[in-house]
């Protein structure tokens, strides 16, 4: 039967007054970094407030929730806490999974053309598959002809930033002033850093020098992804398409209580935080409100959605929706009106949802 009290006290509830854990529970859903030690291969959940030391960064913890959510920034665990060990330096392997991960790469199975090919850890090899055949990995000339990767060394700057740069197929114009002394035109590097500083993805480490050969932590790294992902607007998508898919979501999510069973496809069309939602239980709103034994419909109305920004890979969408719970045993309706925003991200030239806050719910 349904609870109508509880419904009547929850939809009352403001964004401000539940916590990320009421809204998507994970409950034992996990999620592990693909390129940790066997040691350090122990299972951590990715949801951003269970993560010990990323809230009280003291300048990359939007960064790197928003990595969170999207599924792409991944924990350890230890002690029977999480880490995202934001001062942890990053390898060219990893990076190459992180970087593949945000733009939604697909594996590249087969063959490697690097001379060290044997040595890339199992994990990474369809992440720099994938990147190599996009031009977006290259690799040092070895001696035999065939490049090597060299896939256990630390990623410097310059090669974060020319595989950023090649991802976004963006190269500065030689005209551009050029803002760090330790960057030269003949380097190889050179139009790459000038290209992502004009476009705000990096900056230089001190005033006037890049430190192009200097390493990277994580959470420098997620800091440029995360730019990366909000800066390429040349092919950004119409708003009726990413709208479409946030009314198809919910209109799906609706038929999947009224069936009182889960939806295969539904899991499609998220990713990330939301999809962990999902296979625990629900997402936003729905995920609080106890169904059995009653149908649920929804209205769209005019102008129910608006994207509030957008880039050809990340949009949030600002969404309300009228949602009624007609219960079986002949007790009142409950009208609910929902303001929740949306995230979204392209996998696939795909647009799928990440992540849901809710805004406020209130009955009408």
């Amino acid at each position: 039967m349904l609870n109508m009290r509880y419904i009547k006290q929850y939809v009352n509830k403001t964004a401000a007054a539940i916590s990320a854990a009421a809204i998507l529970t994970f409950g034992g859903m996990v999620q592990q970094d693909s390129f940790l030690t066997a040691a350090e291969a122990v299972p951590a959940k990715a949801f951003t407030s269970q993560f010990a030391d990323v809230a009280n960064h003291p300048w990359g913890a939007a960064d790197m929730q928003k990595m969170i959510r999207l599924g792409i920034l991944q924990g350890y665990s230890e002690n029977n806490s999480f880490y995202a060990k934001p001062e942890k330096l990053i390898s060219r392997a990893e990076f190459a999974s992180l970087l593949a991960r945000s733009i939604g790469l697909p594996d590249k199975t087969g063959e490697l053309p690097f001379e060290d090919s044997k040595s890339i850890p199992e994990w990474a090899r369809g992440s720099v598959g994938a990147l190599y055949e996009k031009k977006i990995v290259q690799g040092e000339s070895g001696l035999t002809g065939k490049p090597y990767f060299k896939p256990q060394e630390n990623v410097t700057r310059a090669e974060i930033v020319a595989m950023v740069s090649r991802a976004l197929n963006s190269e500065q114009e030689s005209e551009v002033t050029n803002p760090f002394k330790d960057v030269h035109e003949n380097d190889w590097y050179y139009k790459n850093v000038l290209a992502a500083n004009k476009l705000g993805i990096v900056s230089g480490r001190t005033a006037g020098t890049f430190v192009p050969n200097g390493t990277a932590k994580r959470v420098e790294v997620m800091a440029i992804l995360s730019r990366f992902l909000e800066k390429d607007i040349s092919r950004a998508d119409p708003d009726s398409d990413i709208v479409d898919t946030v009314k198809d979501f919910h209109d799906q999510l609706k038929d999947m209580y009224n069936r009182n069973k889960g939806d295969k496809d539904l899991l499609a069309m998220t990713t990330g935080e939301a999809e962990l939602g999902l296979r625990n239980g629900g997402a936003g709103i729905w995920e609080s409100i106890p169904w059995e034994g009653s149908s649920v419909t929804i209205r769209h109305p005019f102008g129910a959605a608006s994207v509030a920004s957008k880039s050809d890979r990340l949009a949030v969408v600002n969404y309300s929706v009228s949602v009624s719970i007609s219960p079986d045993d002949d007790s009142a309706n409950i009208k609910s009106g929902i303001s929740e925003k949306v995230y979204l991200t392209k996998i696939d030239n795909k647009w799928v949802i990440y992540a849901i806050d809710l805004i406020s719910a209130n009955t009408e």
